[in-house]
């Protein structure tokens, strides 16, 4: 069955993602394959898949499986370096810049046709962007509501606290104690 995949090549370690089962390649001839692709190509961990780059049928093993949404999902991984310019969808390349770079100007600078620089914030924020606003929204809500349980739980406590307590602070009020000073000592007496 020939199926076409967008393989990635490079050193998988500098981002890595998480194996269902097994690790990223780091030999040649080691490929990594998504989760839905190893179930479309009906392959697991130690497998062999063959790959025709440029007419030429190289044979991978299989060292590990992921998930992985982007592309449809069908993606793989592998380490060496295969020098080919024919079906080369994208190429990316990850850049640290020093302190005193600036990123806008750096980026302009490299704006060309048929070249895409762009600042890794804005691409998180691009493409997960509603995602963690959401979550966002999601995390203020529960803290409201966490607070109110707290609020609500300490009241009870406190009602229940004065409720038990009712007849000794009663006879304290009765000889002459004043609230303050009944409130003083059960709050030092913990």
């Amino acid at each position: 069955m020939n199926e076409n995949i967008l393989v990635e090549q490079g050193n998988h370690c500098m981002f890595p993602v998480t194996y269902n089962l097994g690790e990223a390649p780091v030999k040649d001839g080691e490929i990594a394959i998504s989760n839905l692709l190893a179930e479309e190509l009906q392959v697991t961990k130690g497998d062999e898949i063959k790959l025709i780059i440029d007419g030429t049928t190289q044979r991978f093993l299989v060292t590990g499986i992921y998930s992985d949404i982007t592309n449809g999902g069908k993606t793989a991984k592998i380490s060496q370096r295969i020098e080919s310019t024919d079906n080369v969808m994208w190429c990316i390349l990850y850049a640290s810049l020093a302190k005193d770079v600036k990123v806008s100007t750096w980026l302009e600078s490299y704006k060309t046709d048929g070249l895409k620089a762009v600042d890794i914030a804005t691409y998180v924020d691009g493409t997960f962007g509603q995602t963690l606003s959401q979550i966002h929204k999601v995390s203020y809500v529960a803290k409201l509501v966490s607070a109110f349980i707290m609020i609500l739980v300490i009241a009870l406590f406190l009602r229940l606290f004065i409720q038990k307590n009712r007849t000794q602070i009663s006879i304290q009020k009765a000889i002459g104690f004043k609230s303050e000073s009944i409130q003083k000592k059960y709050i030092t007496s913990g």
